[in-house]
This record gives C-alpha cells, sequence and structure tokens, in this order.
C-alpha cells in the first residue's frame, strides 16, 4: 500500500503494523516433553492437586495435637516412636495414641491425625522413646495437598514459553501432551551480486554475515527451520529464488536490495509475486529504507543490506512479528533503563544504538557499545541490546531514561 514518495512511518506505528497484519498460527498437540522453549497455546488448567496428598518438608517427627500440646506448654515432650514414613510409602494412617509419633522423612505423607512435623534437630531419640524440644507450633513443616496448585487452578497463561521451570510443572501435574504454537519455518534471502558464501574474495566481493546473522537470530525467536538462500541483483534471478521460498515458510526475510538505487529490485519483485506492502520506510535509524508486506497472510520482511542494519531492524520488528505468529506474550519485550552515558542521534528518527547494560541494585543503566555507523558488527557482537532514542532529540544526555530491546539470545 502507498506510493514510493509517502512519509517515513514512525518507528512503533511500524511494529503495531506488522503486528495488526498478522494472527497466530493454529496450535498443534505434541508429547509435553517435546515442549521446551515453544508457546503454550490454550491456558493449562491442573488435572491434580500439587502436592497430591499432604507431605512433611523436613525429616523429624509427625506429632498428635496432644504431643504438640505439650510440647507448646511444657517446652519438651516425651513420646513413643511406633513407626515411620518414608518418601514413596502410603502413609501411617491409624491414630498411634495421644502419647505417640511416628519419624517421618521429606517428602513422607503426613498422616491425617498429624497436627505438625518437629524437625530432628529438635528431637533426642533414645530406642522408642523421643523427647521432642521447642519451638514448635501447628502444621509445622507440613506441606498441604494442592499447597503448589490446585486441580482445575490455572498452571499456566497462554502465551508462556515452556522454559525449565514450566516443564516441571507441566510433569509434576502429570500432563503428557500440550497444546502449542508449531515450529515456525522461516526464509533468509540474501541479495546482491557482490554477496558470496566464503573462500578468497574478488574484488568488489564481500562475505555473506547477513544469512548466519539472520539464521542465528531467528532461532535464537523460536524458528524450528531456517532455509537460506542467496540472490543476485538480477530480477528473474531473484524472482527464481523468491518464488521457490515463499510457500514453504512461515516468514520471509529478505536482506539487501530495498532502497532506491537501479539494482534494488526486492520490493518490485516480492510485489510482482503477489506480496501485499504495508509500509515502506521507516523513521528509524539504522534501517530507513525497511520494507515491509504479506505474501498469503505470510509476513514478508525486505531488510535493509547494511549488516548492522539488517539485523537490528530484525529485531525491532521481525521479533515481534515471530511472537504473533506464536501466540506469545507479550509480543514486544522492551524494558527500561538509564543511560550511563551520552548518545547522539539524528533528530527526527528512533536511533537502534547498540549498547551494554550494566545493573546497579534495582536499576538498569545502558551506554552504547562503540560506533554506531550501519555497516560495523564489531559494537553490535560487544553488545547485549539496542538502546530505542525518541526522535525528539540528537543528544540524549547521562540519566536519561530510555528503553532497551534486550537480544533474545542474552535472555
Amino acid at each position: 500500500m502507498g506510493d514510493d514518495r509517502a512519509p517515513l512511518i514512525p518507528f512503533d506505528a511500524a511494529t503495531a503494523a506488522v503486528l495488526a497484519s498478522l494472527r497466530p498460527l493454529p496450535a498443534v498437540e505434541v508429547p509435553a516433553l517435546d515442549t521446551a522453549g515453544r508457546v503454550l497455546s490454550a491456558a493449562l488448567v491442573a488435572p491434580e492437586d500439587v502436592p497430591p496428598a499432604p507431605i512433611s518438608a523436613m525429616d523429624g517427627y509427625a506429632v498428635p495435637a496432644a504431643v504438640l500440646r505439650g510440647l507448646v506448654a511444657d517446652g519438651s515432650a516425651s513420646a513413643r516412636v511406633v513407626g515411620e514414613v518414608a518418601a514413596g510409602a502410603p502413609g501411617f494412617a491409624d491414630p498411634p495414641g495421644d502419647d505417640a509419633v511416628v519419624r517421618i522423612f521429606t517428602g513422607g505423607v503426613v498422616p491425617p491425625w498429624a497436627a505438625a512435623v518437629v524437625v530432628q534437630e529438635h528431637a533426642t531419640r533414645d530406642g522408642d522413646t523421643v523427647v521432642l524440644r521447642g519451638p514448635a507450633k501447628d502444621h509445622t513443616y507440613i506441606r498441604d495437598a494442592g499447597s503448589d496448585i490446585r486441580a482445575g487452578d490455572e498452571a499456566l497463561p497462554a502465551g508462556t514459553t515452556l522454559h525449565p521451570p514450566a516443564m516441571a510443572l507441566l510433569a509434576s501435574l502429570g500432563v503428557d501432551r500440550v497444546a502449542v504454537a508449531p515450529r515456525l519455518a522461516v526464509g533468509i534471502v540474501v541479495t546482491g551480486s557482490e554477496v558470496v558464501a566464503g573462500g578468497p574474495l574478488a574484488v568488489g566481493q564481500v562475505r555473506d554475515s547477513n544469512g548466519p546473522a539472520l539464521e542465528a537470530a531467528a532461532r535464537a525467536c523460536g524458528a524450528g527451520e531456517v532455509l537460506r538462500a542467496t540472490a543476485p541483483d538480477r530480477p528473474e534471478a531473484l524472482r527464481e529464488v523468491l518464488a521457490g521460498l515463499l510457500p514453504r515458510v512461515d516468514l520471509l526475510i529478505t536482506s539487501g536490495g530495498v532502497s532506491v538505487g537501479d539494482h534494488d529490485h526486492v520490493k518490485e519483485v516480492l510485489e510482482g509475486l503477489g506480496a501485499r506492502r504495508v509500509f515502506w520506510g521507516v523513521a528509524q535509524r539504522p534501517g530507513k529504507p525497511l520494507w515491509y508486506g504479506t505474501w498469503n497472510d505470510r509476513p514478508v520482511f525486505g531488510l535493509p543490506g547494511n549488516p548492522a542494519s539488517s539485523l537490528a531492524t530484525f529485531l525491532a520488528h521481525g521479533w515481534p512479528a515471530m511472537r504473533r505468529l506464536q501466540g506469545a506474550t507479550p509480543e514486544i519485550v522492551r524494558r527500561r533503563a538509564v543511560l550511563s552515558a551520552p548518545a547522539t542521534k539524528a533528530r527526527g528518527f528512533t536511533a537502534m544504538l547498540r549498547g551494554r547494560q550494566r545493573q546497579d541494585g534495582a536499576t538498569t543503566f545502558v551506554e552504547p557499545s562503540g560506533p554506531q555507523e550501519s555497516h560495523q558488527m564489531v559494537p553490535f557482537a560487544r553488545s547485549d541490546c539496542l538502546i530505542l532514542c525518541p526522535p525528539d532529540a540528537d543528544v540524549l544526555a547521562p540519566g536519561t531514561e530510555v528503553e532497551i530491546l534486550p537480544y533474545p539470545w542474552t535472555m
């Protein structure tokens, strides 16, 4: 949509337009053990209590109310030991009498008659007799059934990325299959007749760094499959590569060929293949000539070719698109930080400066990691976030609060 002479779209409006054009992909059901790093498509409701029965939090003695009352009143109590409950044992259901206790171990099922567990550090045992000492109070060291989560409660909301603690929760609930977002197939096409994959360079040639960078970034953002190709600056060759990839991927990225030069053909070829333009040109630096559109409702990003521009633009706009396709929440991952060094930028553009964070108490400080030219990758490699500087300034002083975009591989 839009004329090539249309004004640049603001930075945040560009991301909003990307998200508005997409919806999450249909869920797939897979074994729970295969869901690490994937996104939950529907809220998970606990099918049972965790823990399923009251258990002891410590090694010690399960005591009835009468023994506990004596212990609280006198500071010590003597009792008979009439059995034991280990973790995994069925328990000790029958009341043993008012002057009797049961030896219990961490994870053992607490008998229904027990008023508390007295830890072994507060006990002196001699054969079948034990002397218990305070302090003690009702229900001490008993973990109730459902004290972690009760059957019927929401365990995890839709949009949760299944990280290790979430995987532990699935296992503890006995969940064996889960509805998650499909693993995304991402296509990456690096354009440019000067780009080569490796080997000695002829005059005028450069090695492809954008392809490996974008593939690694896409995988860090949840891609399951990445299909990569290169294409020279010839419309026919570019058309052949793009036509072959578009039907096979959930999201397509091109790098290079989206500006206004005589050899920039990506926009025209994509639109000739049926891609619907949403916008072209964003008030951001680096990455001003970003082209975005959809093909059969699949997102297509035409990124600029300079290495820093390409990767920064993907992180700012492509990562939220991937999160939307997966149903992940929030779709835009940003944090607040305070500049610890001055930052300079062009007025009228949102700047994506490569930056480095440090934590000081509850405050995150950030500063540019080096020069910010769009071809320079050394400062990018030494950074861990993008500093998003607003368009209405050209110098931001130390102490200014800014938004930062942490890199997905650092989270």
